[in-house]
């Protein structure tokens, strides 16, 4: 969601310097701390309903030499999920600033340059089921809306069809990075939200292999490519036969790649509808939400990076000793020689600091599969006409990379959370 709330411990707040924005007649002006990274930021204006949506905007540095920034002004999002037409967000990649200077001010203003409204994303859609993202022709992800069904699962297998769901995912390098009805897990898609515990009144459902209950897609929110980001926004529903339990709002923000990496920023807003709606993860392994499962091949080959850690596969393919059970982590990496890719290469996803119960707990299987586990082994209700909101990054780079490397890049993404604008 819009980066628009308090951090959420008081430890982070000391180390962390705020992002915000003043709106001043004629001008709205963005402080941001320095950063040795590029900061990717999306940023609540208040206040701004008549601003143009789409490209044609830049940031101007203030002082010293005047840096100009592309920037692009999309819809602000309620924290249930749904477009806030009189609302606006600002999107911009931020470059590396001076390790002199604590904190960095830009303003607004509309490009001088025509060709800044030009974008370098375009979606397409494929055979009415996946809505396939594509930077400068190279491919960055699909969002399956429709049903996908694999042939090679057994017509009996309840797992053989499903949707609302993203894959593939692809690396720096042209490379799958994501996997999908693997013969281990069929149930596994790709980069998903689902709970194997789900109870709706006296019924209980499993939404992890969708044996009684299944998403389906509802509507489209939002569709939005620019200079700066692709921004997709979808509605679901959560159908136990015909009868709809819960709605589900997804967002996805794919911000224009850097020469090594790529930012892609994911809300999942979930509301019940009629009943309340309870949601636990499965027992002592916690998994349930978030789940990224990886193209890894063969089995043994990937390596997990937790923060101060690195992770191995030390058993046959399957789980490892050194596997994470109900551990908390602000960050999970997977890196591996994938399928089709020059180099060993990987994503990590990383966790919003507002994210109920900070850190999470997460279930890692270095044979390819990161579970974000929330709420974990604890049932959270979600009562009537109310929601959750959840939200995560995935980084994705090019080549392998330390702990210590992969954390300095969080440290960067949590700096570039806004505080309540001022």
């Amino acid at each position: 969601m819009p980066y628009a709330l308090r951090l959420s411990t008081a430890t982070l707040a000391t180390i962390l310097l705020p992002l915000m924005t003043r709106t001043l007649p004629g001008q709205t002006s963005i402080e941001v701390p320095a950063c040795e990274f590029a900061q990717q930021i999306a940023v609540v204006l208040p206040g701004t309903a008549d601003l143009a949506l789409g490209g044609g905007w830049q940031l101007v540095e203030a002082g010293g030499a005047e840096l100009t920034v592309p920037a692009q002004i999309t819809v602000a999002v309620h924290a249930n999920g749904t477009p806030n037409p009189a609302g606006r967000r600002l999107l911009a990649s931020i470059p590396p600033g001076v390790p002199e200077r604590k904190t960095r001010t830009f303003r607004l203003r509309k490009a001088d340059d025509s060709t800044a409204t030009h974008g370098v994303f375009r979606f397409t859609h494929a055979k009415d089921v996946s809505l396939q993202l594509t930077e400068h022709d190279r491919n960055v992800l699909a969002y399956n809306y429709g049903t996908i069904t694999e042939p090679g699962v057994p017509e009996g297998d309840m797992r053989r069809a499903r949707g609302c769901y993203v894959h593939p995912v692809w690396g720096m390098s042209g490379e799958v990075l994501t996997a999908d009805f693997p013969k281990d897990h069929y149930h596994h898609r790709g980069i998903f939200w689902a709970w194997p515990y789900v109870k709706v009144g006296a019924d209980v459902y499993d939404l992890w292999v969708y044996s009684n209950i299944q998403q389906r897609f509802v509507r489209w929110l939002h569709q939005e490519t620019g200079p700066v980001a692709a921004v997709v926004g979808v509605e679901n529903g959560w159908f136990a036969g015909e009868k709809q339990v819960a709605t589900e709002r997804v967002w996805i923000v794919a911000y224009r790649s850097e020469p090594d990496c790529r930012s892609i920023d994911l809300t999942v807003a979930v509301e019940a509808r009629g009943e309340p709606v309870t949601l636990q993860g499965r027992e002592e392994k916690s998994y349930g939400g978030l789940t990224a499962r990886f193209d890894v091949w063969p089995r043994t080959d990937a390596q997990v990076r937790v923060p101060g850690r690195t992770l191995e596969n030390t058993g046959s393919g399957t789980a490892s000793e050194q596997d994470l059970l109900n551990a908390p982590l602000p960050w999970a990496d997977l890196a591996s020689q994938f399928p089709q890719g020059p180099r060993r290469s990987g994503a990590a996803v990383f966790i919003h600091p507002h994210h109920p119960d900070y850190p999470p707990t997460w279930l890692t299987r270095t044979y390819g599969v990161l579970c974000v586990g929330w709420p974990g082994i604890k049932p959270h209700t979600i009562e009537i006409d109310k929601f959750l909101s959840l939200d995560y990054r995935m980084w994705i780079h090019e080549s392998e990379l330390a702990p210590e490397q992969i954390d300095r890049r969080y440290q960067s993404y949590s700096a570039a959370i806004t505080c309540r604008d001022k």
